[in-house]
């Protein structure tokens, strides 16, 4: 049974209207083949993190940055966010994945944010020590690859500004 199908409409002719936002013979218009296509980005680096750090005083700042990326996105043009997601963990200790999902095992922070006026959905805590490993993901609509690095590096700098000792990995 095709969607469409599911949905009470008869089946259609889907080339008379791909590319584009048409009246469907079904009643509802929508996008099919063509629409705008996603950037995707992916960031995975280690960071110093000041000894003594409160899970506060941390929580804040990674919801301040990556509220600044976001914000830098819409700067620069960004139309819609598929995600911005990431995690903030200690380092792997031999482990292939460091990913959002990555803080419910180890400790640390997983972030998300899907929409520009949305808050940062920010769960964890910091389980101590002076090295993180900070994953981020962004699939984006609107800007180009090298606007989505330059806004991400910017906000990785910014956020070791806020967190690292002077003596921290860079």
């Amino acid at each position: 049974m095709s969607a469409g199908e599911r949905h009470g409409a008869r089946p259609h002719d889907h080339a008379r209207h791909v590319g584009g936002e048409d009246e469907c013979e079904h009643g509802h218009a929508h996008r099919h083949e063509g629409g705008p296509q996603p950037t995707v980005y992916a960031l995975r680096t280690d960071i110093g993190v000041a000894a003594g750090l409160t899970d506060d005083a941390l929580g804040e700042a990674l919801s301040a940055v990556v509220r600044a990326l976001v914000t830098g996105l819409e700067r620069h043009g960004c139309r819609l966010i598929g995600h911005v997601k990431g995690a903030f963990v200690p380092p792997a200790s031999g482990a292939l994945s460091a990913g959002p999902g990555a803080a419910a095992g180890r400790g640390g922070f997983a972030f998300n944010v899907t929409s520009f006026k949305g808050g940062v959905a920010l769960r964890g805590a910091w389980p101590g020590g002076v090295t993180a490993q900070l994953t981020v993901n962004a699939i984006v609509y609107g800007v180009a690859a090298d606007v989505v690095e330059s806004e991400t590096l910017d906000a990785l700098a910014e956020l070791r500004a806020r967190i690292s000792s002077p003596e921290a990995p860079e």
